[in-house]
């Protein structure tokens, strides 16, 4: 990706409870939404790259966690283009709710964050008995890890990871959004976000690939990743003509 975007500057965020970092001091202690969007934030307006945004916090509770809501300035002078990866799609699913006039344009990647009131996300990654070799690497490498576990098991909260399209800022413009679903992803029922995105009038911006799989858009030889890339450039190709069943 950054070979391909040379000259666009890239923020990636880094959470310790699900990067390993067995030595930090918030390992075991999970950054939540709040913070998270309290932190990014302002980190994004430090670096110049949302404007004009001022963020009046006061305190509520109707959400799962304790909240600070927003009263936002209209009209912000700029935003930012995010790009986001199955668990990395529950931060900007946060980001989307607390500050939506930072976030101009949206690419959604094997996302995490659509339909949770099916179940499948739960089952498929915490109790669904592996079939195959890489379901089990899968399993045990990411599902077992510590840090993985701790936080979906005790720190998991389900009104505030999950996404309603509503919730998308121009949802229906595919130079503005993305999503990128495969409809064999061993996490994702990605059939049946496919048909929640459609049902909403999500056609241009949705790439379905029928065959694919969990991850399998971040492999540069992958179509799906050249669809990424084209978007990222502000181009638009033609949506896929499968559909979902």
């Amino acid at each position: 990706m950054f070979e391909n975007e040379p000259d666009r500057p890239f923020l990636v965020p880094l959470f310790p409870h699900v990067s390993q970092e067995i030595f930090h001091p918030r390992f075991l202690k999970p950054i939540g939404r709040h913070e998270s969007t309290k932190c990014i934030g302002g980190l994004l307006k430090e670096l110049g790259w949302v404007e004009n945004v001022e963020v009046e916090a006061k305190s509520a509770g109707h959400d799962g966690e304790n909240a600070d809501e927003k009263n936002v300035s209209e009209n912000p002078a700029s935003g930012v283009t995010m790009l986001s990866h199955s668990n990395g799609t529950f931060i900007h699913c946060w980001l989307l709710k607390a500050h939506p006039e930072m976030i101009t344009r949206s690419c959604f990647v094997d996302p995490v964050v659509f339909c949770q009131w099916e179940g499948d996300l739960c089952y498929n990654f915490c109790y669904r008995p592996c079939s195959t070799g890489l379901e089990l690497i899968i399993k045990y490498f990411v599902g077992m890890e510590l840090g993985v576990a701790y936080y979906i098991q005790r720190h998991f909260c389900w009104s505030s990871n999950t996404l309603w399209f509503e919730e998308i800022p121009n949802g229906h413009d595919p130079l503005k959004a993305k999503f990128i679903i495969g409809g064999k992803d061993a996490i994702v029922n990605g059939p049946r976000v496919c048909r929640y995105l459609q049902s909403h009038g999500v056609n241009e911006g949705l790439y379905y690939d029928p065959e694919g799989r969990h991850g399998q858009a971040l492999l540069t030889t992958d179509q799906a990743f050249t669809e990424v890339v084209a978007w990222l450039r502000g181009q638009t190709t033609n949506p896929t003509t499968t559909t979902s069943s």
